[in-house]
């Protein structure tokens, strides 16, 4: 699960503009989803009806929380609701 923590705030780190180890993790979890929307499905998308094995990763950076969800096949997903 560290790499996928890695991937993640990697990713965080490229939309603030800011160094990854600036970044806290919050909380990590694994996780089965409903479907492949990783629990986060975006208007006007339709998404596999499958369970999607992944992982819930909360990353905390300037006083902001992020919702991370990864899939265990890479894709990585930053959830704004």
């Amino acid at each position: 699960m560290e790499e996928t923590i890695q991937l993640a705030k990697e990713d965080l780190a490229g939309r603030l503009k800011i160094d990854a180890g600036e970044i806290t993790v919050v909380s990590s979890e694994s996780v089965t989803f409903n479907n492949s929307s990783l629990g986060c499905p975006q208007k006007g998308m339709s998404y596999l009806q499958v369970l999607t094995d992944g992982y819930r990763i909360v990353l905390g950076a300037g006083g902001a929380q992020y919702d991370y969800r990864v899939s265990t096949h890479g894709a990585i997903v930053l959830c704004q609701t």
